[in-house]
């Protein structure tokens, strides 16, 4: 790639300006030199521009550097350290054991499939990193780190914690002359009880990876597989690595016996005791032959020290240009001064000032100011447009599309592209105004939830909604888990009944005084309106009784145009709802004057909009979660099919296709639309699938769904 040009300086600038006053004044003006008034005004405009140009040029982070020091972008949440946006949820095997070995207590574990049989379900062998660790303390570590990156449709059968078995270790090595004895043996225990772990031991540091690593050699990034669960591994090995340890020279045959006696339990594990006595070391160190008298007490001390070097060499690094990402640059206070602070003073002698009067100089040096300002205006937002926080309002479209363009470009960074969003069914409640003004939040709550949605994209609900339930609930405006038809009632009072009648002495008979245009009946969308709460909303809708509504009359009251603004002679306004082309429209409230009456219309209309958005929900069932005869890797999610939205078939095809685009390869996610009726059954058997009981019944009703209803 090649270099930027660099900005146009002075000289260029003047050379160019003075050709077109050449070309532009033709015979009139043939001075042109420094002493001529116009080339000094010519040249004033260079340096203006040129010095705009200079500003302009200023590396990115200088220009985003506030006057306190702090790099612009790093005060909102969307631009992340490496450690974090780097992060990945297992894909494989190898990945799930080592997070699983990464748990604080744990020092080893593996995740294995119960059966061929049986997919789905993972036994979890657990080696403690302490051998008097509480087996239940083990247990509930390992379903907790598991439950919070477990792949969708899987879960664990068992944990089982492998129990220790206390070795002597026995050997004979040779160490150099300038070795230590005690720092040899320790590291030797050390080393030994790793590889009995089941873990690989390196003597290197083991480090994160670096930006570099993932490019050059993204294969190397696996965790490491680490070695075949056989409870006594061969040392022997291993022997290539032990070579690694300073001081050791050649290494004999190394065993291990039995510390103590007595029956062990499967699964176990092999460790090595590190002597209390002199008498309980069982390995012989020598030097040129010769035996070495070795210090227990010694020993126990360097291998405390050799593990807490271990402990402070593992660590995740980064490279150097990484640790920059937030490094802040040199503050630029971009501005742009008048031009005519640059003039020579003789022009003031002869009375020339920026107001005096509507002289042709006057008029043209204003013009220039003017040009300049706006030239400059661009930089002096930077720092404002590179804030996602910042509010640009909706009253600049050109700035609210660069808002948006600029979001859509973050997002691009993270590898990730949003769908469209303008279609009427996603938005089927807002207003123009509101639709305006989600195409920004929308992108904003994308954005910040970004690098826990890669990190966690495989993961399954158990505990948090995981990444692919988090990232279908922003992308389809929907909120999982929650709504439905319970909602009606406990938020709002409400009962739908299929055959309930309006309230009687609701049908009014008034005369209304119809405009000479019907639509000056209909109210614009308030998109500031308040919502009413419950006790409210049942008295501004007298026509209800005891809260009963008709599914149809909930469908109606959710249109924009169901709600009208009418006069009766010219003192009473009247809000009116239109539930039925065929009969009157029934009263919701009078009020004495337009303004009041408006209000009140707007907040009715707001209120029942939010009841539909409220009750929308979706529910993911993991056919793994609900006892025998489950189906492997499959789910179904099940989605409130009943409010005003997710009635539209635009809003369900995007639905559908978000699920598809984003659920994991290996498992099949069934949408289900329920109406009232269904989903207030579903919700009941729901709430019971905590038994074995209430688990059945809803796998039948599931399987009824599936089957097509």
């Amino acid at each position: 790639m090649s270099a930027p040009e660099p900005h146009i300086d002075f000289k260029d600038l003047r050379r160019a300006a003075i050709d077109y006053a050449q070309a532009a004044s033709g015979q009139i003006w043939t001075d042109y030199n420094l002493h001529d008034p116009g080339v000094t005004l010519l040249e004033q405009t260079c340096f203006a521009l040129s010095n705009l140009a200079y500003q302009a040029s200023f590396p990115p982070r200088d220009l985003l550097t506030t006057p306190r020091g702090f790099f612009a972008p790093s005060t909102e949440k969307t631009l992340y350290r490496p450690v974090k946006s780097l992060r990945a949820s297992p894909v494989t095997g190898h990945d799930l054991n080592a997070y699983l070995s990464e748990q604080k207590g744990i020092a080893r574990a593996w995740a294995e499939p119960t059966n061929p049989d049986n997919p789905g379900h993972y036994d979890v062998v657990a080696v403690p990193a302490m051998s008097d660790a509480s087996n239940q303390t083990i247990i509930a570590t390992i379903h907790a780190a598991f439950d919070r990156i477990r792949p969708l449709c899987t879960q664990i059968a068992q944990v089982k914690v492998a129990n220790v078995q206390r070795m002597v270790l026995k050997g004979e090595i040779e160490i150099t002359e300038a070795a230590q004895p005690e720092r040899v043996a320790a590291e030797l225990y050390h080393a030994v009880n790793i590889i009995l772990q089941g873990l690989p031991y390196q003597r290197e540091a083991l480090k994160g990876a670096r930006r570099a690593d993932i490019y050059d050699d993204p294969v190397a990034l696996l965790h490491r597989p680490g070695v075949n669960r056989a409870r006594t591994p061969d040392l022997d090995a291993h022997l290539n690595r032990l070579r690694a340890i300073p001081g050791l020279g050649d290494i004999g045959a190394l065993s291990l016996e039995p510390f103590e006696t007595g029956p062990f339990s499967d699964p176990s594990y092999y460790k090595a005791v590190l002597p209390r006595s002199d008498d309980q070391i069982g390995i012989n160190l020598k030097l040129n032959g010769s035996t070495l008298v070795l210090n227990a007490a010694t020993i126990r001390e360097e291998h405390t020290r050799i593990a807490a070097e271990q402990i402070g060499a593992n660590q995740h690094h980064v490279d150097r240009s990484d640790l920059a990402v937030l490094k802040p640059g040199r503050h630029r206070d971009v501005s742009v001064g008048n031009v005519d602070s640059h003039l020579p003073a003789l022009y003031a002698v002869h009375g020339y000032t920026p107001k005096s009067g509507d002289s042709d100089m006057v008029r043209y040096r204003r013009a220039t100011n003017k040009q300049l300002r706006d030239m400059g205006a661009a930089i002096d937002q930077l720092y404002d447009t590179f804030r996602a926080e910042t509010d640009v309002g909706l009253a600049d479209p050109v700035a609210h599309r660069q808002r948006v363009a600029f979001l859509d470009y973050r997002i691009a960074l993270f590898g990730d592209t949003l769908p469209r969003i303008s279609h009427t069914g996603l938005n089927f409640y807002r207003s123009t105004v509101e639709k305006q003004a989600f195409a920004l939040s929308w992108r904003l709550d994308y954005l910040y939830a970004l690098a826990a949605l890669n990190a966690d994209r495989g993961v399954g609900p158990a505990g948090h909604q995981g990444g692919f339930l988090t990232k279908l609930s922003v992308l389809t405006d929907l909120d999982m888990g929650g709504g439905g038809y319970g909602d009606l009632s406990s938020k709002w009072g409400l009962s739908v009944v299929p055959d309930a009648t309006l309230n009687e002495g609701t049908d009014y008979a008034f005369s209304l005084t119809v405009p000479d245009d019907p639509f000056e009946m209909i109210v614009p969308v308030d998109p500031l309106a308040q919502v009413y709460n419950k006790t409210a909303l049942l008295h501004r809708s007298p026509w209800l009784d005891e809260g009963q509504i008709t599914p149809k009359m909930l469908q109606c009251v959710a249109e924009p145009d169901a709600f009208l603004l009418a006069q009766n002679g010219s003192v009473t306004w009247h809000v009116l709802l239109d539930h039925d082309p065929g009969n009157p429209p029934v009263l919701c409230y009078s009020a004495p004057d337009q303004k009041t009456a408006k209000r009140e219309l707007h907040r009715l209309r707001a209120t029942w909009r939010r009841v539909h958005e409220a009750a929308e929900g979706a529910y993911l069932l993991e056919d793994i979660m609900l006892g025998d005869g489950f189906a492997p890797n499959e789910a179904d999610l099940v989605v409130t099919g009943w409010t005003a939205r997710t009635a539209q078939q635009s809003y369900r095809n995007h639905v559908q296709d978000m699920v598809s685009r984003l659920s994991p390869a290996h498992v099949l996610v069934r949408v289900h639309w329920l109406d009232l009726e269904q989903m207030e059954q579903f919700e009941t058997l729901l709430s019971g699938k905590e038994t074995d009981e209430g688990k059945a019944c809803l796998r039948d009703y599931i399987g009824w769904l599936r089957s097509g209803k």
